[in-house]
């Protein structure tokens, strides 16, 4: 059985609280807000995955979360993205961490022989997807000043997600702490 998977660091509540607070800035014709509870930070887009390599990969982050340890994630902005190309989405975007990027990095080597992953196309920025829209008719959104708020990551979870015509519907495969 294919399933299609993902790595990700979970939101606190309060911190899905406190983005919940900056829908009243965006107002652009089509948008459509990410169900809260699907908020989350991508580590690392799998794709699909064959089930007997599930349990290989499963495996590979149980190993490399034992060599982890929890870092704080900063909110810095709310903004229209992907930086440098066409906007498309709302990001909640977290300060750049050097501990962020060498989890990114360590999940990539990790699964690099197992999974035949193009990075090329994966932002390394640590971002919440608020909000997507089909297109963009120029100019800028004047972006909120946002509230210092932070979490401790102090865990990732590898995650399924099953397109449906509603939306994306994820479930948690399991949970690696470190």
């Amino acid at each position: 059985m294919v399933k299609r998977l993902f790595i990700a660091i979970p939101l606190p509540d309060n911190i899905k609280i406190e983005l919940a607070q900056y829908k009243k800035y965006f107002n652009f014709p089509n948008l459509r807000w990410v169900l809260e509870e699907n908020w989350h930070i991508t580590v690392l887009f799998l794709g699909d995955v064959e089930g007997s390599q599930i349990i290989d990969c499963r495996f590979k982050i149980l190993e490399l979360a034992k060599n982890i340890s929890p870092f704080e994630l900063k909110l810095q902005d709310i903004a229209v993205a992907p930086p440098g190309r066409n906007p498309r989405m709302v990001w909640a975007v977290f300060r750049y961490q050097d501990e962020f990027e060498r989890l990114v990095k360590k999940v990539r080597e990790a699964l690099k022989d197992l999974l035949p992953i193009d990075y090329s196309h994966q932002e390394q920025i640590a971002h919440v997807t608020l909000a997507r829209f089909p297109f963009w008719r120029g100019g800028r959104q004047q972006a909120p000043e946002v509230k210092p708020v932070s979490f401790e990551a102090n865990e990732i979870w590898l995650m399924e997600s099953e397109l449906k015509p509603e939306g994306a519907k994820y479930k948690v495969v399991e949970i690696f702490n470190f």
